[in-house]
Order: C-alpha cells, then sequence, then structure tokens
C-alpha cells in the first residue's frame, strides 16, 4: 500500500512538472520574435559623470548615454561656468542645476556644483569647452576652463572608455 502511495505521488509531480514546462514553452512560443529579440540586444543609456579631473581628455560613449558635467562653481562671487563650444548635432542639453550645495545646510556664499546634464545623440566626434567667468567682465577674464573630447559610437561592440 505504501508503495502505491509513493508510486501515486511520483506520478502526479512528474506529470506536474511537465505540465509546468509545457506552459513555459507556450508562453515563449507566443511571444513575437523582435521581442525576444529586443529584450536581449537593447541596453540602457550609461551614465558618465565627468568631473574636474577630466579636464583635457578623451571620453568614448555611445549614442543615448546621458553624461553628467560636474564643476565646482561658486555663483555668490558672481562666477559662473559657460559654454564657449558645445555643438547641439551631438548632444541634447538635458539639464543645467545651476548651483548645488556642498553641504547638507545651504549657507550664503558656500561653494558648490554646476551640473549639466547632457545626451549623446550622433556619432561623430566633439570637444566641449566651457570657462568660469562673470558675466559682466567677460570670457578674457575667466579665471578656469575645462575642456573634454566626446567621441559618440553609435556600435554597443565598441568599448566604452576614458582615454588621457
Amino acid at each position: 500500500m505504501l508503495t502505491m502511495k509513493k508510486s501515486m505521488i511520483a506520478f502526479l509531480l512528474g506529470a506536474f512538472i511537465f505540465s509546468g514546462q509545457q506552459l513555459a514553452s507556450m508562453q515563449e512560443q507566443a511571444l513575437p520574435s523582435d521581442t525576444k529579440d529586443k529584450t536581449q540586444k537593447e541596453k540602457a543609456p550609461e551614465e558618465f559623470i565627468i568631473t574636474k579631473e577630466d579636464h583635457m581628455h578623451t571620453l568614448k560613449v555611445k549614442t543615448n548615454d546621458i553624461l553628467q558635467i560636474r564643476l565646482p562653481e561658486n555663483p555668490s562671487t558672481g562666477y559662473s561656468w559657460k559654454f564657449t563650444r558645445f555643438d547641439a548635432r551631438y548632444f541634447e542639453l538635458l539639464n543645467i542645476e545651476n548651483f548645488i550645495p556642498s553641504n547638507a545646510i545651504p549657507m550664503v556664499g558656500q561653494p558648490g556644483l554646476k551640473v549639466i546634464t547632457l545626451q549623446a545623440k550622433k556619432a561623430g566626434t566633439s570637444t566641449l569647452d566651457l570657462l568660469n567667468y562673470r558675466e559682466w567682465e567677460g570670457a578674457g577674464n575667466a579665471i578656469d576652463q575645462f575642456s573634454i573630447t566626446i567621441a559618440v559610437v553609435d556600435k554597443v561592440e565598441d568599448e566604452v572608455k576614458k582615454e588621457k
């Protein structure tokens, strides 16, 4: 009697596992083939944080990748980072945060960061140049500069890296 119960349990368990495998197979077959390919091939854009230490470097990214430029700034002195070279064919300006305080409690006169967010939109190479100056004194009196060359590639297989 005990052997018969064990056999029955083994049979039911096997039938249950087999039906689960059949269901999974049917669900996979029901997906359009282009849906399966997209989930395997598509990759979310990467986000790159670019800082003052990246000045005069080259960065290789893919189209649609997000670039966030973070530069030290203290707008209470009147100085502010401004683009002197920006090619809208290669980049879309997503956002400019004029001042993010360096302390959790904002205080008048404290330094912080200017954060500029861009998205790479077209393959090619372009240089981004920024100067830190007072608007009323002009770019000729800038106290700091920042330049980075961005190589945008289309292919996912191309390696994304920073170069000196």
